[in-house]
C-alpha cells in the first residue's frame, strides 16, 4: 500500500469509475461515496467496508433541498482516509497526469512542508461539438489537494471549499490536472445539474450568507430556463 495518498470520491450509486480508478497511482487508497436518494433513513452515513486499501461509505438523503450537503460528505471522507494526503475526485472526473508525476508532485510539497495544494481542473463545454463553433474550453482552479491533519476543512452545501482556522496556513501551486466531463452534456443536462446546484446553493446562502455564495446562486440560475 501506498500511505502517501488516498483518493476521495463522491459519486451516484451506480457509477462507472473504471476509468476514474485506471489513471490512479499504484497501492492508492480509494475513498468513495456512494450518494442515494431515499424517503426514509436513520442514519444519514453507513460505512460498508474500511481497510487499508479502500474505504466504501454510502449517504443517503431525501431531497437536495433539505439534507444534502457535500462538505459533510468530503469531511466524513478525509476522517476515514489514511493516506497522508487527500486528493479529492468526483465521478466525472480522472486523473489528466502521470500517476507517477502526481506522486512525486505531492512529495515535493511534503517535503516543503506545504498543507495543501491548488490543482487544475480542465474540460470541454456540451455533449458534441458544432460546425458552427469551437466548444469552449475551461481550465479552473481548485483547493482538492489537502494533508491530513492539517486543521483544514470542507465548508458549504454547494461549491464547497476547503478552508482553516489558521490564517497562515500553507496553499501551493501544482501542476497536477483533473480532466473534467461533467459539463460535456446536452441542454437537458445543464438544467438537471442546475436545479440541484440551485436547491443546494439556496440552502448556503440561508445557512450563511456570502457574496461567493450569492454569486453563485447568480450564476447558477441565468443558467436556467424558465419553464411555461
Amino acid at each position: 500500500m501506498n500511505n502517501l495518498l488516498s483518493v476521495c470520491i463522491i459519486h451516484p450509486k451506480k457509477a462507472n469509475l473504471s476509468r476514474l480508478i485506471s489513471r490512479l497511482p499504484k497501492g492508492t487508497q480509494i475513498v468513495s461515496c456512494a450518494v442515494e436518494q431515499r424517503d426514509e433513513y436513520e442514519n444519514q452515513f453507513e460505512v460498508i467496508a474500511n481497510t487499508q486499501s479502500i474505504v466504501s461509505i454510502h449517504y443517503y438523503y431525501k431531497d437536495y433541498g433539505i439534507d444534502f450537503n457535500f462538505a459533510e460528505i468530503r469531511n466524513k471522507m478525509d476522517e476515514l482516509a489514511s493516506g497522508d494526503w487527500s486528493l479529492h475526485i468526483d465521478s466525472d472526473e480522472y486523473l489528466g497526469t502521470f500517476p507517477e508525476d502526481a506522486i512525486a508532485e505531492i512529495q515535493a510539497i511534503d517535503e516543503a512542508g506545504a498543507v495543501g495544494g491548488w490543482i487544475t481542473i480542465s474540460g470541454l463545454m456540451y455533449d458534441t461539438s458544432h460546425e458552427d463553433r469551437v466548444r469552449e474550453r475551461y481550465a479552473l482552479h481548485a483547493g482538492r489537494l489537502h494533508k491530513k491533519n492539517s486543521g483544514l476543512f470542507w465548508e458549504g452545501i454547494c461549491h464547497e471549499a476547503l478552508t482553516s482556522h489558521d490564517e497562515t496556513t500553507a496553499f501551493v501551486d501544482t501542476d497536477i490536472v483533473l480532466i473534467h466531463d461533467g459539463y460535456k452534456i446536452d441542454s437537458d443536462g445543464f438544467e438537471d445539474k442546475g436545479t440541484r446546484n440551485g436547491k443546494l446553493l439556496i440552502r448556503e446562502y440561508i445557512r450563511k450568507p456570502s457574496k461567493r455564495a450569492w454569486n453563485y446562486l447568480i450564476k447558477t440560475f441565468s443558467t436556467l430556463k424558465v419553464k411555461e
